[in-house]
């Protein structure tokens, strides 16, 4: 009950921002996109002071006191910035023990925004999100995008039958050091370090089998800041149900320097995970709502923007502007 009100209140908040500035906040924004959604709602969910400080900068955000940081200027990573270190209670599920340690001191997060059935990159600042390039607009199929917000008359699917917020666990990691790669835990990400950017969500959902046989690794940063834009750590993909695998399969050969991710809605909840939708209510999504062709890659729908998704009643779920209007099972 608590994780359901506590996505509930991000909800409220994202309504009361659109009510205010007639969009949803932006995935990402700032140096890099760097600057997330949590940070923009800030203000409509009780965490006025918090915004401020982020806002208004100077030596007061940082911990040494003589650092003389820019309004919204600080890197999400920064162990030296105050409202960094402040852990929104808000913004865990009481269930997941993992965020409830901070990660170099820094706050986590289980709430992130959807960004439809389309995945999407771990790193941010590197591709022009005005292009139809790898992190461009066709990345975005949901209700969130990279530095342009998107209204409610976007989704056209309907507001009652599009996600908008969803909750994922916290990965391994406790610092911002690689010391938990390879821990493959509940949580974490599989990983296969290639440039194959065609893999399936049949490989996804077979990658943990190949945790235990050394065949992939694994990475611990889901939730390890809050504040951060970067759409594979404030985003979730709507590709395979909750609590399946999320994945990381690899690299585009022309963007070496990024990692391609899906990012899969999970809890601890038995039996599926809360998600937000686009009107503000909350529910529960099965583990078991069906995820369609699974045999196709996770750019797919890239090439296919603006048509019904394939993947399944989920995929329908994520898409905001497909032409589907499917409830939720």
């Amino acid at each position: 009950m608590q994780c359901t009100n506590h996505l509930k209140q991000w909800a409220l908040a994202c309504h009361n921002y659109h009510d205010t500035l007639a969009t949803l906040p932006s995935l990402g924004t700032g140096p890099n996109d760097r600057i997330g959604w949590t940070v923009l709602a800030l203000p409509y969910t009780e965490q006025a002071a918090l915004y401020q400080s982020i806002a208004a900068g100077g030596t007061a955000a940082a911990l040494n006191g003589t650092t003389n940081y820019a309004p919204f200027g600080a890197n999400p990573w920064d162990t030296n910035y105050r409202p960094w270190q402040t852990q929104i209670s808000v913004l865990i599920c009481p269930s997941d023990p993992k965020a409830k340690t901070l990660c170099d001191g820094i706050g986590r997060r289980n709430y992130l925004a959807s960004v439809g059935d389309f995945g999407t990159y771990w790193t941010c600042g590197e591709v022009n999100p005005n292009t139809g390039g790898p992190d461009g607009p066709k990345h975005f199929r949901g209700c969130f995008s990279r530095q342009n917000g998107r209204n409610f008359a976007f989704i056209t699917d309907g507001t009652s039958n599009t996600f908008l917020l969803g909750e994922v666990l916290c990965g391994s990691n406790t610092t911002y050091s690689s010391s938990a790669n390879d821990v493959r835990a509940r949580g974490d990400i599989a990983g296969k370090w290639s440039s194959d950017w065609t893999a399936t969500m049949t490989w996804c959902l077979n990658s943990v089998n190949g945790w235990k046989d050394g065949t992939y690794g694994s990475v611990g940063f889901l939730g390890m800041t809050w504040a951060d834009g970067c759409s594979g750590l404030s985003g979730f993909t709507s590709l395979l149900p909750p609590n399946s695998p999320s994945c990381m399969p690899g690299k585009l050969a022309d963007q070496p320097t990024n990692n391609n991710v899906i990012i899969t809605l999970s809890s601890y909840h038995t039996g599926g995970a809360n998600v937000a939708m686009a009107d503000g209510s909350v529910h529960f999504l099965s583990n078991t709502v069906n995820s369609g062709d699974v045999t196709k890659n996770m750019w797919y729908m890239g090439d296919h923007y603006g048509e019904p998704s394939i993947f399944g009643i989920l995929g329908a779920l994520g898409s905001a502007f497909s032409g589907e209007s499917v409830s939720l099972p």
